[in-house]
């Protein structure tokens, strides 16, 4: 009896023992998720502060491996440490300080090698990694600052996540994000109107340019991303593959904002312009994939589309900035929520029908006719084509390849144009034809022609 009264003791000795134990851990367990909790709402309050607190661009994104190129001052280059408290119209916090917005005039000042301006960055070398810059292949030694990686060398990768507000309304295109090297840009991301696309340099590397949307909202929010290693480079739009490149190039650098696409000497008093808001921008270099685990292809959140930004009217600055004014900030309006419709009943409801899409807002645009490109002449090709109704001047765009990368080189009242070319060459025009109040209103069809030498003329060898 004795013994069964001490082993119930030591029973409920146990017991109680381990219910203690309990109670100690859930305290300890809850004071660790209240303490983390606390941790988490003090970090994100933290971040909302500093973003709400942002002055200059620097704040947002991490700008210590770029430099900025401008549309003013012969394409003046901001450098660091420079760049970390420059803030201008072209590069500024976005209003509701979530983002970098980049605005470039389409009647900018360009760089040599180009005819568009631009409000953009450009990656520069990390001399803590060796791969972002090739010392074995670089073919620009003469600038060891700048980043000058090889498709064959390492692993290389840029993410951005941004919204394209504003486009040219004349010439609708732009650039929003590159990979370069030494002779020209080797692919681009690119909007036209409102064909979204990666856009390849298809003379050098073949291939065809791929479509990632044929109907892009200004203002919608997107990620793309371009991933390079083994003489392949990948692209990724909205965290999900699309297809690729293959091709080996050397010099390589990306380059990220607004590339705008509309010449000086077309659009100098139009007031046209393009600008992008960057939310998030990531480069890596590394030996393999396995080195850049943490810049990866962005996803949209799941379950709920990326927002927008609502475009802004941004007016042509008439100054050069030479301070670093605070940017303007418009408080982002508060969201209107929609009541929620109480039941009517039991009745059966009817069944809904699809509303009918609206009519598209774009245009149908008209035919140029007749177009036909000759060579009569050494070094000389002749464009001709059929005068258009309500047209009153013509724009026409040449390019080297078949099919993109067109430009435009003249405008005209007149049909025909005669162009200075290399000889032995192919080149390939199309003619939009705008009316009296500069609306595009007819385009042409695509037509080549080899250029000719020799005087007589004689074929190319």
């Amino acid at each position: 009896m004795a013994k069964n009264v001490y082993q119930t003791k030591k029973y409920t000795k146990r017991v109680g023992l381990i219910f203690a134990a309990i109670l100690v851990f859930a305290g300890v367990a809850t004071t660790y998720a209240i303490a983390k909790k606390v941790q988490y709402e003090h970090q994100q309050s933290t971040l909302e502060a500093h973003a709400a607190e942002a002055q200059y661009p620097s704040q947002i994104l991490d700008l210590s491996l770029w430099k900025l190129t401008l549309p003013i001052n012969g394409a003046q280059e901001i450098k660091q440490p420079e760049l970390n408290t420059y803030t201008s119209a072209y590069m500024k916090v976005n209003s509701s300080t979530t983002g970098i917005t980049f605005y470039s005039p389409a009647g900018g000042d360009t760089t040599g090698g180009s005819n568009y301006a631009r409000s953009e960055l450009r990656e520069r070398r990390n001399t803590q990694n060796a791969f972002s810059y090739d010392t074995e292949d670089c073919p620009a030694k003469d600038k060891p600052s700048e980043a000058c990686w090889s498709s064959y060398r390492g692993y290389h990768i840029m993410t951005i996540d941004q919204a394209i507000t504003h486009i040219p309304v004349l010439k609708p295109e732009v650039v929003v994000g590159q990979i370069h090297d030494k002779p020209d840009d080797v692919v681009v991301f690119r909007l036209d109107n409102k064909r979204l696309y990666v856009n390849i340099d298809n003379a050098r590397f073949g291939g065809e340019d791929i479509t990632l949307t044929d109907n892009y909202q200004l203002g919608t929010r997107f990620t793309v991303a371009f991933e390079v290693e083994n003489n392949t480079t990948n692209f990724y739009y909205n965290g999900a593959y699309v297809g690729k490149m293959n091709g080996r190039y050397n010099g390589g650098y990306f380059k990220a904002g607004m590339y705008v696409q509309s010449t000086e000497a077309t659009y100098k008093n139009n007031g046209e312009y393009g600008q992008v808001d960057i939310f998030d921008l990531k480069v890596c270099h590394a030996a393999d994939k396995s080195g850049c685990k943490n810049v990866q292809p962005l996803q949209p959140p799941t379950g709920t589309p990326y927002p927008t930004v609502a475009p802004t009217q941004q007016p042509v600055p008439t100054v050069s900035p030479t301070g670093t004014p605070k940017p303007t900030r418009t408080p982002s309006p508060k969201p209107t929520s929609s009541p929620t419709p109480k039941p009517t009943g039991s009745a059966t409801p009817k069944p809904s029908t699809s509303p009918t899409p609206a009519p598209s807002s774009q245009p149908t645009l008209g035919k140029i006719t007749g177009l036909q490109v000759t060579s009569p002449k050494d070094s000389k090709a002749v464009v001709t084509w059929n005068p258009t109704p309500g047209v009153s001047k013509y724009r026409i765009l040449m390019s080297k390849s078949s099919l993109t990368r067109f430009k435009v080189e003249e405008t005209t009242r007149k049909s025909t144009k005669t162009f200075d070319l290399d000889s032995c060459k192919n080149y390939y025009f199309k003619v939009y034809g705008y009316d009296s109040n500069g609306k595009h209103i007819a385009t042409s069809d695509i037509a080549g022609v080899q250029v000719s030498i020799g005087s007589p003329v004689h074929p190319c060898k």
